[in-house]
């Protein structure tokens, strides 16, 4: 037995100990893929739909088609990159302006339970997942994004001239999300929302929910 495993054993508490600092793991890259592959993948689809028309000579089906849709990531001033729904016919000039056929923020798409690309931001695993309600009419989410924006770097948080100020701080996002899918069932279940006492809207909300054509709103 050596002189040193002999101390060792005899002195335990005299062993030396190396402090390695505890890092994070790196974040994944990117996936980076070719904007050409990305829209000849995506550029044949179509999004058919289909009409019963009544006439003189009696019933028919009248088809209509458009270009199809496809998930894209919008680059944002503060909130990193957001998932929306976008016409394939825009595909090239979206990715020009800076678009991203993947999410940058996590290097990867945006999947649901079923696997299928999902415009949820919840479904992005760089981000803290925010509060959701969903819609007892159509099943729409109704995200707390005051949240999604409030997680990210404030870019004039270290500027001393800024005077920071939130007058919503004290609101929770339980809320906001309940403020959100109210003004949701006016606009678009105006009928359920009366029949089911939801609340009545502000007056400010009121007269912008008036001024909306029919069938447009959140």
């Amino acid at each position: 037995m050596t002189q040193d495993l002999k101390n060792r054993r005899e002195n335990p508490t005299s062993a030396k100990v190396d402090v390695v600092e505890n890092r994070p793991p790196p974040q994944r890259s990117p996936r980076r893929g070719s904007a050409a592959a990305f829209i000849a993948r995506n550029s044949g689809r179509v999004d058919e739909t289909n009409d019963t028309i009544t006439t003189n000579d009696g019933t028919g089906t009248a088809t209509h088609t458009r270009p199809g849709t496809v998930v894209m990531y919008k680059p944002t001033e503060r909130s990193g990159y957001i998932p929306r729904t976008v016409s394939t016919s825009a595909m090239a000039m979206l990715l020009k302006q800076g678009w991203s056929e993947f999410c940058p923020d996590c290097g990867q798409d945006h999947l649901d339970r079923n696997g299928n690309v999902t415009t949820d931001p919840n479904a992005c695993s760089a981000r803290e997942p925010v509060a959701v309600r969903i819609c007892p009419v159509d099943g729409k989410r109704i995200y707390d994004t005051m949240s999604l924006n409030a997680a990210m770097v404030d870019d004039y948080e270290d500027d001393p001239n800024v005077i920071h100020d939130d007058p919503y701080a004290a609101s929770t996002p339980a809320q906001r999300t309940k403020m959100k899918l109210d003004l949701h069932l006016w606009v678009r279940h105006p009928e359920w929302a009366q029949a089911n006492g939801v609340p009545p809207l502000p007056s400010a909300f009121k007269e912008l929910v008036d001024q909306l054509p029919a069938g447009r709103g959140t």
